[in-house]
């Protein structure tokens, strides 16, 4: 029986990959370097309501570092300020946040992020999808607790809100 060559071998590169061409972007024979990535996420004491901040950071990457909110509000608008302003305080907290990402439109996970977005900006933000129809449900308060007049501005024309 013949010996089949190993996968590196077939593919013609020392990292393994058997995918055709260079995937992994190395030279022939190269290894591959390690990459060590802190990630500090945290829950921000709001009570009822959703403010969670992240950050992963690499003294090894071009692009160091990658940060995340998920939700910016509570019921309470006192506790929801007094997090982002911890959050401020943080030392290495970047003023551009890569990734912000609001889950739906209750004013306990969105009522913080006019209060946010005044000291920060956003590369990319997540909206989650709604048909019209459902944005004037949601926005007129059909569904449960009233929303503030801003939430419902959000929902209705975010690009207007933005503004």
């Amino acid at each position: 029986m013949e010996k089949q060559p190993s996968k590196s071998a077939r593919s013609g590169f020392a990292c393994g990959c058997s995918r055709p061409g260079n995937p992994c972007d190395l030279p022939h024979g190269e290894v591959p370097r390690t990459v060590l990535i802190h990630v500090h996420q945290c829950f921000q004491a709001v009570g009822h309501g959703t403010f969670l901040t992240g950050m992963a950071i690499s003294e090894t990457m071009e692009d160091p570092e990658f940060s995340w909110v998920y939700d910016c509000g509570s019921k309470r608008t006192k506790r929801i300020n007094e997090a982002i302003e911890v959050v401020e305080a943080w030392r290495d907290w970047p003023d551009k946040i890569d990734l912000f990402v609001l889950s739906h439109f209750d004013n306990v996970h969105v009522n913080g992020v006019e209060r946010f977005l005044r000291t920060h900006s956003v590369r990319c933000l997540a909206l989650p999808y709604m048909d019209i129809a459902w944005r004037l449900h949601q926005a007129a308060s059909v569904a449960g607790d009233p929303c503030s007049a801003s939430t419902a501005l959000l929902q209705l024309d975010p690009i207007q809100w933005l503004r």
